[in-house]
């Protein structure tokens, strides 16, 4: 008898255990459900970043920045969340909007940016951006020789590669579908997962899943030098556009989800009721 209800224990404490690290990897969320500035929630916030109320994919608020001049008469538009410390690997998951209003606009940004921590003037740039003069994405922009690792090489969704001199060629997968506009005004779902390479090695590597399908994969990548840190430093939605056509657009962010294991993989408090019962 003893020994039957040590043994039902011993599985709760299996199953809560194995459940709880998964929900454990995430590190940050935000469904953008409050009406003060995201400044107040983790965020820093470039100044035409705001809270659209009832804007989400299903009704319920987003984060909404606005693009109506380019950045060099403008200034940047930009949210910013600092990734704790010792990350070297990264999946970052939210649902997104590219709303032209009734015009057809030409323009882009950064979109998405994934950052290393910057160790006196060197750092590891990784930028999935929309093409300012073609508003669509073309494919990964990442730092490939040099110290200062800044987006000097691209892997393209076509499957194609502008690779600088020395650096490696990677393995591709992913349906590699080319170029994707986003400017249909409905929203869809990124998903990321990047990790940096280990020091004078070619194993760091790229996912891209966009509406639930793997676009692009990379692998035997070098994406930092020794002289960057390996860690994640920040993570930026929005930043810099270069190119503005004359009709205003705004890009919508939600659901965003930033954590060390794959979010679709990762277990909710909520599911582990009774899922220790003998």
């Amino acid at each position: 008898m003893h020994k039957k209800i040590i043994n039902c224990i011993w599985g709760v404490i299996l199953v809560l255990g194995i459940a709880t690290s998964s929900y454990g990897a995430v590190l940050f969320t935000d469904n953008f459900e409050y009406t003060d500035s995201p400044n107040n929630h983790g965020w820093g916030v470039g100044p035409t970043s705001s809270i659209a109320a009832g804007a989400g994919p299903d009704g319920s608020n987003a984060l909404k920045i606005t693009f109506d001049c380019d950045s060099n008469t403008c200034g940047d538009r930009w949210n910013n969340w600092n990734v704790p410390a010792n990350n070297q690997e990264l999946y970052i998951k939210f649902n997104f909007k590219f709303d032209c209003g009734t015009g057809n606009c030409i323009g882009g940004a950064k979109f998405l940016k994934l950052r290393g921590i910057i160790n006196g003037t060197n750092y590891a740039n990784s930028t999935f951006q929309v093409v300012y003069q073609t508003s669509k994405f073309e494919g990964i922009l990442f730092g490939c020789s040099g110290t200062a690792r800044d987006a000097n090489s691209i892997i393209r969704y076509d499957g194609t590669t502008g690779l600088t001199s020395g650096c490696p060629t990677p393995t591709l997968s992913g349906t590699r579908p080319g170029l994707i506009d986003p400017r249909d005004g409905k929203w869809h779902t990124w998903k990321v997962h990047m990790k940096y390479n280990d020091d004078a090695q070619n194993n760091g590597l790229y996912e891209v899943w966009y509406d639930g399908t793997k676009v692009l994969g990379a692998t035997g990548i070098n994406n930092r030098d020794t002289a960057d840190s390996k860690f994640f430093g920040y993570i930026i939605l929005g930043g810099w556009n270069q190119y503005y056509g004359g009709i205003p657009y705004s890009i919508y962010y939600d659901n965003f989800v930033a954590s060390t294991t794959d979010p679709d993989q990762v277990i909710p408090p909520s599911s582990l009721t009774g899922s220790g019962k003998p």
